[in-house]
């Protein structure tokens, strides 16, 4: 046994404190009772006489088995409750036993149950007159709590089930999070212990969402799972909004959050720069994400789904808020992905991240347009990691994904058009240092790379930017013209813009419009074919 006394105290709280509120509870309640009814023998009148016969005798029945019937329904309440809970826990995580007895609700309704059933032992074993009006008040109020202890128990079941809910805990627990991030914002400032423990509760929520998402993803429970993910989005995303009210001391990790395995494997370093770039929480829910990532990746494309919309999201409200440490920290995130799928061979996982790794390079170009360019040297390098492990199609869609940022940083006229392309002219250069000829895969990778940046080129022609598109031309020009014929007849014999399996995308790279499609016409001619 522990001899430190904080331990104990720790132990020792959780049942003295409800047992001491239960217990004084019940005496109030009777001894409120027992004063009315005094307070009516002193004015001579007691209105509650008229409910009930005036020899005691003749109630002595019913009300000495009231006693038994709370205590009863009490005991099934008590069972019930623990089976319905303990199948909740045992599905989902152990901490909705925690979960149950913080909502309010149950444990008011839990206290009725305890009050009425004391209140009624003692009112039933003093009744010692054989004059009702001694007595009317106290029997009235024993018999109102009897009766709402019995009305509510179908309501609190349903309420129950209701609650245990996935989407009714999981927004109970958001909510409970948020709250206490506006606390800490709010009032914390000065008071170090108010604020570490703010952040313990908040951790451990944060990981009560985390074990309900990965039991859920065991189960199979894809719902479950997505719902978890969005709440964690929910959660990051007001916490980004309140971040520059928070103290400096709330991304101090020390104590008790050292401890969690999210925390306790890196380095003194790392720990350092996350308290630094007040990083805290973005950490956790990342670090969750990337594990949710591992787990759901095969077994449920929807969460890695889930997950990577989640990710463009933060970082858009990150963009929002112009909170650039934790835009940075998504980027890294979104790259470890790409590093996932490239290392597990899984083409599926990329294609995937690659179109919402896209759509936060756009957004960049309305926030810093510099970070375009880092982004897009992001898509080359993991496009050539995939072609030397052997990962087929990702060079290809990263240059349909550059073409299309290419074109968005034109339609906003930024000021870093030419380094965008001059990063998506160089993605074929390693592949054109590969030996090797005829249908090989660097072969077919370099035409899906050329193709993107023919489409490119038709794009510029077709808004006037001659000069533009020659840069793409003067970069092609050292293609044989082979290579140059066999592109030209690939895109102007494409039709379809649908491709002709079901992808998240639904789109075929190879396709080009028709108004391109002319445009290009005076771009081949400059090969003379």
């Amino acid at each position: 046994m522990s001899n430190n006394p904080r331990s104990r105290s720790k132990i020792s709280v959780p049942w003295i404190k409800p047992f001491i509120v239960l217990f004084v509870s019940a005496i109030v309640v009777y001894l409120f009772g027992r004063g009315v009814d005094h307070l009516f023998i002193l004015i001579k009148y007691n209105p509650f006489t008229h409910l009930f016969p005036e020899e005691l005798d003749l109630l002595s029945n019913t009300l000495g088995g009231l006693a038994e019937v709370v205590t009863s329904v009490l005991s099934i309440e008590i069972t019930a409750l623990a089976i319905i809970v303990q199948l909740a826990a045992n599905k989902y995580s152990s901490k909705i036993f925690e979960l149950f007895f913080e909502n309010r609700v149950n444990v008011i309704i839990l206290f009725i149950y305890v009050i009425t059933a004391v209140v009624t032992v003692i009112a039933m074993n003093t009744l010692n007159s054989n004059e009702t009006a001694k007595f009317a008040y106290t029997i009235t109020q024993t018999l109102f709590l009897v009766i709402m202890s019995l009305v509510i128990v179908i309501p609190h079941f349903n309420y129950v089930f209701h609650f245990l809910r996935p989407d009714n805990f999981l927004l109970y627990v958001e909510d409970e999070i948020r709250n206490e991030l506006e606390r800490v914002a709010n009032g914390g400032r000065n008071n170090k212990e108010f604020v570490e423990q703010k952040k313990i509760v908040v951790n451990d929520k944060i990981n009560f969402i985390g074990d309900v998402a990965i039991n859920s993803i065991t189960a199979g429970d894809r719902a479950t799972t997505l719902m978890c993910i969005t709440s964690l989005r929910n959660v990051l995303s007001c916490y980004i909004g309140l971040k520059s009210k928070l103290p400096e001391r709330w991304n101090d990790l020390s104590g008790d959050v050292l401890l969690d395995p999210d925390f306790a494997s890196f380095a003194p370093n790392v720990l350092d720069n996350i308290a630094k770039k007040r990083i805290f929480l973005e950490t956790k829910v990342f670090r969750l994400y990337e594990m949710l990532f591992e787990y759901g990746r095969k077994s449920m494309r929807d969460v890695m789904s889930g997950i990577l919309l989640s990710m463009e999201h933060i970082a858009k409200n990150a963009m929002t808020n112009k909170d650039d440490d934790t835009l940075h920290m998504s980027f890294q995130y979104m790259n470890t992905f790409l590093r996932i799928g490239i290392r597990e061979k899984d083409p599926r996982t990329v294609f995937t991240a690659l179109e919402h790794y896209r759509l936060m390079a756009e957004e960049t170009l309305n926030y810093k347009p510099q970070l375009a360019e880092d982004l897009s040297y992001y898509f080359k390098y993991y496009g050539h990691e995939a072609v030397k492990n052997n990962v087929l199609f990702i060079l290809e869609t990263a240059a349909y994904d550059m073409c299309l940022l290419n074109e968005r940083a034109y339609e906003k006229k930024t000021e870093n058009i030419d380094k965008l392309l001059d990063i998506f002219l160089t993605l074929d250069q390693p592949i054109e240092d590969t030996e090797g000829a005829g249908e090989s895969k660097e072969e077919i990778s370099l035409i899906g790379v050329r193709i993107a940046q023919i489409r490119l080129a038709a794009f510029y022609l077709l808004n006037g930017e001659s000069g533009l598109a020659k840069r793409i031309f003067n970069d092609l020009k050292v293609e044989p013209i082979q290579r140059i014929r066999k592109i030209k007849e690939i895109i102007l014999g494409t039709q379809n813009e649908e491709f002709w399996e079901i992808t998240p995308r639904g789109i075929n790279f190879y396709f080009i419009p028709d108004d391109r499609k002319d445009a290009l016409k005076s771009f081949f001619k400059w090969f003379d074919i």
